[in-house]
């Protein structure tokens, strides 16, 4: 029986890719090929393909590469917000900067990833994505947050101080602090499935339990917010 034929069409997610690279471009090809409940869309290397593309089908997901050779990966991102599709855009760039990071997400950007994590990262991403996460990169996720408290207005002198309700360790069940401080260390979904002996669905429905008691959507903000606590030291940045 064919893999695919096991996931009912109507849960397979159509991802396509905007990516000038050859080799990065079959790299995620075959990584989306592998699972049953993603479909490839379709490919573009331009933003006359994408845009030519997205005339004819608009898939769940698209993946899309800031440095295209006839112009900017913000302009697709714009393209999709302005027509209020439901497609998904997560950026997946080398290019890490403050101010592109900013415009991408104001833009509507679901994450934003920088490239060179790894295929297995990438894949969790993913997960993170279609499970109403919003995938940031935990080398830019720091820089991110702090940015933006920096820019939320001081509340009046004399209004009421809102206190924060942040979750406590005693919140977490015994198996999501585990789960938590191996995402600290840097570990994949697979890495975690195996070193706790649980299945990665179970990892999965974990982890979405941790996003709701930490007020986060996506794992390096998981991760930030515990390591600021105190909870868990966050993985060293080489």
């Amino acid at each position: 029986m064919d893999a695919e034929a096991a996931v009912p069409a109507a849960n397979i997610k159509r991802i396509a890719l905007v990516e000038d690279n050859p080799q990065t471009l079959q790299r995620m090809a075959a990584l989306i090929a592998q699972h049953a409940d993603w479909k490839l869309a379709f490919v573009a290397s331009t933003l006359a393909q994408a845009y030519a593309e997205l005339d004819q089908q608009v898939p769940d997901a698209l993946l899309i590469d800031l440095g295209l050779p006839d112009g900017n990966g913000l302009d697709l991102i714009h393209h999709v917000a302005q027509r209020q599709w439901s497609c998904q855009t997560l950026v997946i760039s080398v290019f890490g900067e403050d101010d592109k990071v900013f415009e991408c997400i104001q833009a509507g950007a679901s994450g934003y990833l920088i490239k060179g994590q790894g295929d297995a990262f990438l894949i969790d991403h993913l997960h993170d994505l279609f499970a109403g996460g919003s995938p940031i990169s935990p080398r830019i996720a720091r820089r991110l947050l702090s940015a933006v408290r920096q820019g939320v207005p001081q509340a009046p002198a004399s209004a009421a101080p809102v206190p924060a309700v942040p979750a406590k360790p005693d919140e977490l069940t015994p198996k999501e602090f585990s789960i938590l401080t191996q995402l600290g260390l840097g570990y994949t979904y697979n890495e975690v499935s195996e070193s706790l002996d649980m299945s990665v669905n179970t990892v999965r429905f974990h982890i979405k339990s941790i996003y709701s008691k930490l007020y986060v959507n996506s794992r390096s903000q998981a991760v930030y917010e515990a390591s600021k606590r105190g909870w868990i030291r966050p993985p060293q940045q080489t």
